[in-house]
């Protein structure tokens, strides 16, 4: 099986990267790619760079030149749910681009409330990108699975984070997730998005950011994942 890992920076991947010290780091074209290969890995890392833009540029020209039977998005993100604790790895059973629309005086309208794209046109079901690979591994049975957005701009403003909650039902947000699924979808190749919780929704203070500990836990549940696919 061919795997590709997406990840947004460095930071997300190193500690794997620190795992196999053999790995090969190509750069060619103005892509970061690493590849790992041991006698029983086979994985090529491709850093894309934060946010949609690059997303989407760096995965869809990477996936001109190779084909792959699984791609897995790993990253850290903030969360508006506070049941979810800061260094929770979780999985993102669906996601979507919440700041892809209009403004009509005081409401926001999305880009298929105000009539430019049908919520179920390829890849969207119901305006939204679904993570639905089938991948059966004890590591993601006993992770939650949760409802993401993906922003340009990051939620800091009381207003904005209730009513994107309220709106979307939205319990994370990150700038790449939705990008990197609608990408995936449309080439038709299976995804999984896997992200660990870097902080909560607020008005912008680092003090109360723990990404350490986001990177920490999000290796812990790649090394498990590595371990328990026998790759």
């Amino acid at each position: 099986m061919k795997l590709l890992f997406v990840v947004a920076t460095r930071k997300e991947i190193s500690g794997i990267l620190k795992l196999f010290p053999q790995n090969k780091t190509l750069l060619y074209d103005k892509q970061e790619l690493f590849s790992v290969n041991s006698e029983n890995i086979n994985i090529n890392i491709l850093v894309t760079g934060a946010g949609m833009m690059k997303t989407i540029y760096q995965l869809t020209k990477h996936l001109l030149k190779i084909k792959y039977d699984l791609i897995l998005n790993f990253g850290i993100c903030g969360a508006f749910d506070r049941t979810l604790r800061i260094g929770e790895v979780i999985q993102i059973k669906s996601d979507l681009f919440s700041d892809l629309g209009a403004e009509d005086g005081e409401v926001f309208k999305t880009i298929f409330e105000i009539g430019l794209l049908n919520e179920n046109t390829l890849p969207f079901k119901n305006g939204k990108i679904h993570f639905d690979a089938e991948v059966n591994l004890p590591c993601l049975s006993n992770i939650k699975k949760v409802e993401a957005i993906t922003v340009n701009t990051v939620h800091g403003n009381d207003t904005t984070i209730k009513n994107v909650v309220e709106k979307f039902h939205a319990q994370v947000e990150s700038m790449e997730g939705a990008a990197f699924g609608y990408v995936c979808k449309m080439e038709n190749i299976p995804c999984l998005q896997i992200r660990s919780i870097s902080n909560y929704m607020e008005k912008r203070n680092k003090e109360n950011w723990n990404i350490s500990l986001a990177v920490a836990n999000l290796e812990i549940f790649i090394k498990q994942f590595l371990k328990e696919s026998a790759i």
